[in-house]
């Protein structure tokens, strides 16, 4: 769908198919609610990584969940900015880092770490 706005200076050709409203009002509020779903998104994950710190254990966690989460994360931002979305590229930055995070403390508490090193040392 080809969209044709004459003599308009409030938008912007993004393609052939796309088009973008750019006034500053209409700037102003999509990025407020592109902050505003970072941050519920950030939200939803912060009492996994609060119980997981506090437990000291992520064994109720899967670790193929969260390097997916990591890797759709990671190419959201890289999405968001190709197109310059900036709002999407800090929470999602944000929410890569608190998924990382997990990560981290999932090998810390589970031992990961040593059983990969026992492992390799058997097989010397």
């Amino acid at each position: 769908m080809l969209v044709y706005f004459i003599g308009s200076d409030n938008f912007r050709m993004i393609n052939s198919d796309i088009v973008i409203r750019t006034d500053w009002t209409a700037s102003m509020y999509t990025d407020l609610i592109g902050y505003l779903a970072g941050i519920l998104l950030m939200t939803t994950f912060l009492p996994q990584l609060y119980r997981t710190w506090r437990r000291k254990s992520a064994d109720d966690v899967s670790m193929m969940m969260l390097v997916l989460m990591l890797g759709s994360g990671v190419g959201y931002e890289i999405y968001a900015w190709l197109l310059g979305l900036t709002p999407v590229v800090v929470m999602n930055g944000i929410f890569s880092v608190l998924v990382a995070a997990e990560i981290v403390l999932k090998i810390r508490y589970d031992g990961l770490w040593e059983r990969l090193a026992r492992q390799s040392s058997n097989q010397l």
